[in-house]
Parts: structure tokens; sequence; C-alpha cells
């Protein structure tokens, strides 16, 4: 049978087998441009805020990814509530690029956030016209939730910054009610290369990463116990479950796929195994490359999603994409996980692109090659080698050459010419071969060629592997400041004339002049390095030998001058030792008396709580009376205080009220009338605290009050122990607080007092609680919501969702206690039947069954109608 094939056919197919063959995705072979892996602690790295610190963790992972230091935000335990810092990396200069070539982050990170905390990853870029960086900016996206108990591998696109400068900063953000381990970060890098889809896991990650953890690449104890081919695949967790409430992508590296001909098909096949909990799953999604607007689409699903489990054993999941021929994409897995449950998860392996119904082209002879040499095959490192591969294709032409430098089955370079040159920099033995690839995208392999790279050894043409003077002068050398060279030594050292260091004592803060005379009997002196404080680090580096220091702490500090000559030869000055002591109270430091006494003894006038110069010249507010009523009786008890003054020659600002006379205020108003309730059996103090406009403050005496144990309350009888419990207490006081009595009937008149006690008892001491209370008038059938904001005391719920905003308190923690709702006379026009519910609601989450967390508290009163 005789195939003919049009041009654009034969493109279509030639563009195919390219894409089939990898020829597509270009060269492995990364340009490193910045690493940092913090084994040597902080360099030049730096914490704008604090929070962030370096070295061997003992909380966390436990252990750093890769060596014995890694940074983190708390290397042994929580963080802080209610912080954020950046970890800010030095400047870095990002080279242009070529075509296909990308720049790209690369770190690995652990991390565990609470609740609405997180980390972004973010750039500032300098600007060399205004000579200034810029605002901080977001790149990729951010991490919260958990990673997983293990390391993750995150990858961040930063080619539209390339030929720039930068700094990067990792930023961490914690709010004010929650805490966890955090934030660890390691081995990071910054690579220029061409991205390489790869369908296997078999060489580890390699241009895969996860954007907010979870996954991993290795061999699987849990799940599936192997991988589909091979050994490794990828996985939600490689040993156990994943973790609840968290959600990531493992995202593949770019991907452009080819152009197909009428009737051609694209289609993603992939081996996977799952098994999901209720609600949890996973999806696969695909993100388009724009050309015009040179940005990524957002993620959008492709295929149907996975969910509950595969069975015990792998299955081919099969996805078209034709729909994306001759498109540039990027594939993810997406993992979602809810809160309340957990499961093995999903497992990855054998990935491929493939074309469906394409035209197979005429049979196609692969290239020859003629000769592979390598010149020299042994040298000291660092040595350069030339290669060249000579080769002819009998039936068309050649159209790269891929290099395998290394013996580790990677391609290192493509050239489209057959020499090319590599330096070896660290010694060993090193396996390299040439691959031939002609215009049809046949291909063929040269024998291997072994290169031997050797340590060089100290000698006259290596002196600078010279490490010790006996080794210098056994080689030819001369052994000259610490290193050893060719010619003899020439330089004298420098000779310092003189030291001197003034004041060497005085009170904090302490400016001190340093004075260091030298000269250079061969050359001149080039800068003067001081250690201000004797812990062997230079603290300032000046051109001329005087300088001055400002101590704001006490202490023994040695000092001394360290001077440098033209030829870099350096003598230190003797030590002298500075001593700074904390000032005391006295005429010229009133700011440090404490108390009246030392204020008044050190010729002071003590104003306002504190020592000045001057006399006071405000006047104390003046107390005229503080009333407390009732001063007994039982819990819950509720007390007015009323608390009346004056002030001399201003106004009064507010009053502060301590109810339990334990020093702290428990209320301030603008007003001398309050209430407070006490719910518990006790003898308390209280008093009030009069401020004035000028923040002259005065106390009044303390007042006793007793209250009784009572007769319990509803809780006694209808709350287990230990459970989160909520009732009510309808009461008719008729005859008196001392006599009320429980009724659910009121007529007008009486005295109607409706109590609602609540014990909240949460299992996790860490989570917290929004107390909601409802009415319902059997008249209207209406829901009210009751609050706590006395000028908005209800609110009529409409029938949608219903936010924490409207609860009667919010943010419980474990708490006991007993709230007054109402206290009032029955008026007439309020007759009718009213039901009266309460319960717990997690704090923050809208109501409904999954964030219930107590019993629903239930009460039906009803009034009188004389309408």
């Amino acid at each position: 049978m005789k195939i003919e094939l049009s041009f654009k056919q034969m493109c279509n197919v030639l563009i195919c087998l390219l894409f089939l063959l990898g020829v597509w995705i270009g060269s492995a072979h990364a340009e490193v441009i910045f690493t940092e892996s913090f084994e040597s602690e902080w360099g030049d790295w730096y914490a704008e805020n604090g929070i962030w610190d370096i070295g061997t963790p003992t909380a966390g992972p436990e252990s750093c990814h890769g060596g014995s230091k890694c940074a983190a935000t708390n290397l042994n335990g929580n963080y802080e509530v209610d912080t954020d810092s950046r970890l800010i990396s030095p400047p870095i200069i990002l080279p242009q690029i070529s075509d296909g070539e990308e720049i790209h982050l690369r770190f690995w990170q652990w991390f565990s956030y609470a609740r609405n905390d997180g980390g972004k990853v973010q750039i500032s870029v300098y600007d060399e016209n205004q000579n200034k960086w810029s605002d901080w900016q977001d790149v990729g996206t951010g991490v919260g939730g958990t990673s997983g108990n293990y390391w993750t591998l995150k990858d961040i696109d930063l080619t539209e910054y390339a030929g720039k400068k930068i700094k990067l900063a990792f930023f961490h953000m914690a709010a004010w009610w929650d805490e966890s381990t955090g934030w660890y970060i390691d081995d990071i890098e910054i690579v220029k290369k061409v991205l390489s889809f790869t369908g296997d896991f078999e060489s580890g990650w390699g241009d895969w990463y996860a954007d907010n953890g979870i996954w991993d690449i290795g061999t699987p104890t849990a799940g599936p116990e192997s991988c589909h081919g091979g050994s490794k695949c990828a996985a939600t967790n490689l040993s156990g479950n994943y973790e609840v409430d968290t959600d990531s992508r493992l995202i593949s590296a770019p991907i452009t796929l080819p152009q197909v001909s009428d009737g051609g098909e694209i289609h993603l096949r992939f081996w996977q195994w799952f098994s999901y909990a209720h609600s949890d799953g996973g999806k696969v999604q695909i993100s388009v490359y724009d050309e015009n607007q040179n940005k990524w689409s957002d993620w959008q699903d492709v295929g149907t999603g996975v969910g509950g489990t595969s069975g015990d054993y792998w299955t081919l999941k099969d996805i078209d994409l034709t729909e994306y021929a001759g498109k540039k994409i990027k594939l993810a897995f997406f993992h979602m996980a809810a809160w309340w449950d957990e499961s093995t998860g999903w497992y990855i392996d054998d990935i491929e692109i493939k074309t469906v119904g394409m035209v197979s082209p005429s049979d196609n002879q692969h290239p020859i090659i003629d000769s592979f040499t390598v010149d020299p095959l042994e040298g000291d490192a660092p040595l350069t080698v030339t290669f060249t591969c000579e080769a002819h294709d009998p039936d068309g032409n050649i159209d790269s050459f891929k290099w395998d430098l290394d013996g580790d089955g990677n391609i290192d370079q493509i050239t489209n010419a057959g020499s090319t040159t590599h330096t070896y920099n660290e010694a060993g033995v090193y396996p390299a071969k040439c691959t031939v690839v002609d215009n049809n995208g046949a291909t063929i392999s040269s024998e291997v060629k072994t290169i031997t790279v050797n340590t060089p050894e100290c000698d006259l043409t290596h002196l600078d592997l010279c490490t010790t003077e006996d080794e210098c002068t056994q080689a030819g050398g001369y052994w000259y400041h610490g290193q050893c060279q060719s010619s003899p030594c020439a330089n004298q050292y420098p000779v310092i004339d003189s030291f001197t260091v003034d004041p060497l004592e005085g009170d904090t803060p302490l400016t001190v002049t340093f004075n260091c005379q030298a000269h250079d009997p061969d050359g001149n002196i080039a800068s003067f390095k001081w250690d201000f404080n004797g812990d062997g680090n230079f603290d300032q580096i000046t051109d001329s030998g005087s300088t001055t220091h400002t101590y704001n702490e006490a202490g023994v500090y040695p000092a001394k001058c360290t001077v440098v000559d033209n030829d870099v030869a350096t003598v230190s000055s003797e030590v002298k030792t500075i001593t700074v002591n904390t000032p005391e109270c006295d005429l010229t430091h009133l700011d440090l008396c404490t108390t009246e006494d030392e204020c008044t003894h050190a010729g002071g006038y003590w104003c306002h709580g504190q020592c000045q110069s001057s006399p006071c010249a405000n006047q104390y507010p003046v107390i005229d009376s503080f009333t407390v009523d009732p001063l007994e009786g039982d819990a819950p008890l509720t007390v007015t205080f009323t608390c009346q003054a004056h002030d001399p020659d201003g106004n009064i600002a507010s009053f502060k009220w301590d109810f339990n006379g334990d020093g702290n205020f428990d209320q301030i108003t603008d007003s001398g009338l309050t209430t407070h309730t006490y719910n518990e059996a006790g003898v308390y103090h209280a008093k009030c605290t009069v401020v004035d406009n000028d923040g002259a403050t005065v106390k009044s005496q303390s007042v006793e009050i007793n209250v009784s144990e009572g007769g319990g309350n509803c809780l006694d009888e209808n709350c287990p122990e230990g459970q989160s419990c909520l009732c009510f207490e309808a009461l008719k006081c008729n005859s008196g607080e001392d006599s009320c009595e429980e009724d659910d009937f009121f007529r007008v008149g009486d005295h109607f007092k409706l109590n609602l006690c609540i014990n909240a008892e949460q299992s996790n001491r860490f989570e917290l609680v929004d107390l909601y209370v409802g009415i319902i008038p059997l008249q209207t059938n209406s829901l009210f919501l009751v609050t706590w904001n006395p000028w908005n005391p209800v609110v009529v719920w409409d029938g949608g969702e219903i936010n924490s905003d409207v609860a009667y308190r919010q943010n419980l923690g474990q708490y006991s206690a007993c709230y007054t709702i109402y206290d009032f006379e029955v008026p007439p026009g309020i007759g009718g039947t009213y039901d009266l519910y309460a319960l717990f609601n997690r704090a923050g989450h809208p109501l409904d069954v999954f964030s219930l967390l107590s019993n629903l508290a239930y009460k039906r009163i009803t009034f009188e109608d004389m309408r």
C-alpha cells in the first residue's frame, strides 16, 4: 500500500514524533544562579521583624531537608500569635535568558499553620533609574494548613524578572487567636534552564513541584504499597493517611502540545490508585499559557474527578486534551480534603501524553556516527574537556547533538554542531557519550568515553593549594601573610603608634571616642577595623583612625582596633576595657525615680505617677460618694455601682471599676453608674478609680460584697458533668430577689427575670465557641436573635446565613457562667407565648449541624394578654 502525505500532514507527523521521543523538551541542563543551604547560618540573610531563626530544629519536622541547619519561624516550638515577619535574602542579579529558557526559584518546605495563618513568597526589584527597591509583591501561591509530616518541593517561576536585581522574602503571617509550628525552609536554589516534562518519577521530582505541600515522591509503604511501574511514584502521603483540611496541587513542567491532523486526538493517560474519605477527592486540572498576555491562565478542571476508592489495585485514567492542541500547558493533580476525616489518598504513576489516529511516516534510516573524540581524557581539576562527534544521515540531515557529560542518564547540553566543551570542577571519574538526532527524530548514541579528573597537589604550579608554611617551602614557594606565593615576601607589617579610648567609664547611654594612630613602614594604611564589644567581629570599618560608638546597655566591653595596610597585612592594638553603668535616680535622672519617696529624695516633684523637675500643676479629682447596692445576696447577684465625683480644675474623663479587688480594671465607663453580675459565691472587694482630663487619678474606698451559694442553678440538674451545656431559668420575683420562684406564666405587673446558665467544656482547649440566643413569638412565628449590643438588642433573622456578628457572646473558651437576659416588670401589650432557644456554635462558623457544639436549650413562657 502506498501512503502519500501532504506537506502539512508530514509536518504534523514530524512534530508528534519529536513530541513522543522527547526532542521537543529541550535541554535538561540547569545553570545554578543562587543557592542557600543555611549550613553557614545567617550569612547575608536577615529577619525584618524577628520570629525567624536559623539552626537545627527540635520541633516541626525535627530535622532539616538537607544538612543539619535550616530556617524556621521557631526551631523549638510554636510561633507567637499576632506576628508577621519576612526572612529576606541578600540581593541577587538574575541573568538574561535565551529562547525556551526559564528562571525558577525552587526550595524545600515543611509547614503547619493554624487557621487564618500562613506564608507567602515575595519579591522586591531594584529600580536602577530611581536608585531604590520596589515594594514587596507576591510571587507564586501562598501556603497554609499543613504540608503533611514531610518536606515537599516548591517551585516559583521568576522568568519575568530576568536581567533584574532582586531580593526574595519568605513572609510569615499569624493572627492573634491561635498558633502552630509554622514554616521551615531549606535548600533554596534559583536555576536557569529549559524545563522538561517527565511522565514517571524514577528520577525523583525532576521539574514537578507541589504548590501547598502534601505531595511526596518516592517508594510507598501505605496505600497500594508499591508503584505501578518502577520503584517510585507520586502520592499525597507515601507512608500513611493525608492530613485533614488540606488542599494542594502536584504541578508539571510546561508542555507544548503538538498540532494534530484532521481526526487526530491528544490524550493524557496515567495510572492511579486512590482511597478518599467522604467529601474528599481529587481533580486533574490544566493551565494554558497566553502568548499575547504573557501569563498563565487560572486552573480549570479537565475530565472527571476521583473520590471514594479505586479498589485494591491500580487503574488507567484517560483524559482528552485535543482542544488544547498546539498550546503550551501545565498539568496539575489537585488533592482536596475537608477537616473532619482522612484516608490514604491519591497515588499517581506512569503519566504519558499520546496522540491517537495519526498517519505514520515512511521508514526512516538512522543517522551514523563517524567518530567520537574526547580531549584530554585525564587531568587535574578544574579540567576543561573538548568533545567532538562527527556524524551523517543517509536519508536526511543531522538535527542536533545531545551530550551526557557525567553518565547520569540526563542530557547536560544540546547543540546544533558536533563539538562542545565542558569544565569538570571536582575530582572523579565521568562517563560521557554523544547522542545524534536526525531530522526525522531517529537517534543513535556513541560509545562511552571515560574522563578521569584528579585532585591537584601542592607544587610549584599549584602554590594556591599549599595550606601550611612547610608545604609552601617544600614546593619552592614563599609563605607570605598566610598564603603561598612564587616571589619572595616584601611587605612589612603596619605599626600602631597609639590607641586611646575616652571615656573609659560612664552611665548609659555612653558615647565613646576611639583614636588609633598608625603608620606603614613600606606603604600606607588602607583601613581601620573596630571591634567594640570583644566578640571577635568587626562592628565598623573606617578610612581614618578615629571613630565613635554609643553603648546603650550596661556592661563591660573589651574593645580593640585592627589596622590593615595596602598589601593587606594586619596588626591589632591592645585591648581597652569600657565599663558602662546603669544610671541611678537623681536630679539629672528623674525619669529613673519609680516611687514618690525616691522622687522627693532626689529633689523632684511626684505628679501623676511620674517624677518631674517642676511642681505639679494639675489638681486631683475628688470623689463625692461611692455606693453599692445590694451589698449581699445569692449568686447570680447583679449589683449596681454609683460613683459621684468632680474635678476642681477640669473635668472627669473616665471611671475605672475593679469588681473583685484583684487590682485589675474590669470595666471603664464615661459615667459613674454601672452594673456587674457575680455568678459565683464569694467575698468581693470593689472600688472605683476616677481619672480627670489631665490623667490624674483618685481611688474610692473599698466596699465588700458578700455573694452566697443560693439554691444553685439549672445546670446542676440538667447538664452532665464535663460536657458543654446550656439551660434557661424563668423566675417570678414578686416578693423581692431573695424569694424568686421558677414559673412559665407571668401576669401584668409580675417581676419577670430570665437567666441563661452556660457551661462550655470543649475537648480542645484551643477551640472557641459562639453563644446564640433566639426568641420565637408564636403570634408572628418570626425568629429574633438576642445580641449583647444595648443599641441593637435583637436582630430579626430573614432566613439567610446567620453570621457570628449576631451572637450573644463570641469567642468563648472553657467557661461557666449565668447571664441575666431579661429583668423587668411585665407591662401590658406584650401578651402571648414565646419560645426561647440557646446553643453553642463553632466560633466564626455559620449555624449548621456540623458546627453545633452543645445541646439545644429550650424554654416556653407565656405573658398575660390584656390588650
